[in-house]
């Protein structure tokens, strides 16, 4: 079977898990694909991801790279033929970027179909094709050829205040299309299954559940030497509550700064709490909310860093704090799982599907709760012991090996619908 698997516009640090999920799902079909004569196409327009895929793949794996450079050119022209006013907006927007001016513009640009103008991914005669990240390219939704649909969430059906006018927009004209046009749909937890279900009325047979595994990276580190040079590297404090999320709005980094202030104020309280994640559209609002607080002293902020150092940290900390409103999986919460990190976190969405019994749960919405939580397990020895033995016991149920063979699965059985 030949399959194609397209991660056109996937850029480093650009959509958080699902990058995660798509890195370590090549790796793991090239591990446990191994007997069978199927052959991979990785569609990628970006080096960097380029590079890193290349570190994991077999001979029956084949990337078909396009240069940024190739595809903003292929784009540029796209938009010029197709909508010149807003490309003549775009131009004078660049211009005054480099005069340190801003927009000038605010342009609501929809790219989606261009990369169907750069490649025609039928043209590999693929058996089937895999659209890894939640919306099927325009282009492609009319083909013949069987497609397979990874979709995380569909959060904006419940949340559309957390987007902007030009991202609901785009998820409106393309996420139920997508959904509705796929031949397989794979789901990253059973919470997604309902809400495609619900929201788009997507028949149950066509939607396949696969959890993400998690990296080996993520265990117990006992060397010494290791947690010391991480420690070191960013001043860690020997204790610290931690909770890695990029700065988006349902990530509630604002809720969770109010319970680090009453536990200031009422419990006398004032462990670190050390921040990590890209930053995204409520950055500026947390930032001024640490200022507001008078937290600067309390929150350590360490942005994106180096993968390699994750792993460390999770290590490092004494408990992990996950405050989030929305998640279509949460895979912090299985990578602390995996390092031996007692969880207190939403009782949101997915999360208590992934946590299960091995984590305290809070309402995301009542700062004094969070604040509780986190005061009852940061004092709590034996329950911390508690929740590391049945968070060990809960990521085992998660493994990259299950996650390919269910993706496998998915092929084939889409495969089968159209034959």
């Amino acid at each position: 079977m030949r399959i194609g698997i397209n991660a056109l516009g996937l850029k480093p640090a650009s959509c958080g898990g699902m990058e995660i999920y798509f890195r370590n799902l090549i790796k793991a079909l090239c591990e446990t694909d191994k007997e069978n004569e199927n052959e991979y196409y990785v569609f990628l327009n970006d080096k960097e991801i380029k590079e890193t895929i290349q570190q994991n793949i077999g001979l029956r794996v084949k990337i078909i790279y396009i240069s940024q450079f190739y595809t903003y050119f292929t784009g540029a022209f796209f938009i010029l033929f197709t909508r010149p006013s807003v490309f003549i907006k775009l131009l004078i927007n660049k211009f005054s970027r480099v005069l340190s001016i801003g927009n000038i513009y605010e342009v609501d640009i929809d790219m989606s179909g261009v990369y169907g103008k750069i490649v025609n991914l039928d043209s590999y005669k693929m058996d089937v094709i895999h659209f890894p990240f939640t919306i099927i390219d325009p282009s492609f939704l009319n083909i013949k050829t069987p497609i397979v649909l990874t979709i995380p969430d569909i959060q904006q059906e419940y949340y559309p205040e957390f987007f902007n006018k030009s991202e609901l927009n785009m998820r409106k004209k393309l996420y139920k299309p997508s959904a509705e046009r796929a031949d397989i749909i794979l789901t990253i937890s059973e919470t997604t299954k309902k809400t495609l279900i619900e929201k788009y009325g997507i028949k149950p047979e066509k939607i396949i559940v696969s959890y993400p595994g998690c990296s080996r990276d993520f265990k117990k580190i006992e060397d010494q030497k290791t947690l010391s040079a991480v420690k070191e590297k960013y001043a860690l404090p020997d204790e610290f509550i931690f909770y890695p999320a990029s700065t988006w709005l349902h990530k509630n980094h604002i809720k969770l700064l109010a319970a680090i202030s009453i536990l200031k104020k009422k419990y006398d309280f004032e462990k670190k709490l050390v921040l990590t994640g890209i930053p995204m559209n409520n950055h500026s609002r947390i930032i001024d909310t640490i200022k507001r607080l008078n937290l600067e002293k309390q929150v350590i902020f360490l942005h994106f860093i180096p993968f390699s150092d994750i792993p460390v940290i999770y290590n490092l900390a004494a408990i992990m704090v996950f405050p989030s409103l929305f998640e279509g999986f949460g895979i912090p919460l299985l990578e602390a799982m995996n390092a031996g990190l007692p969880i207190t976190c939403s009782d949101r969405t997915s999360i208590p599907e992934i946590v299960g019994d091995a984590g305290i749960y809070f309402n995301p919405d009542i700062p004094e709760d969070i604040a509780e939580k986190i005061f009852l397990l940061w004092h709590s020895n034996d329950m911390k012991k508690e929740l590391i033995r049945k968070g060990f016991e809960r990521a085992a149920l998660s493994k990259w090996k299950e996650t390919a063979e269910k993706t496998l699965s998915a092929y084939n059985h889409a495969t089968n619908l159209v034959r």
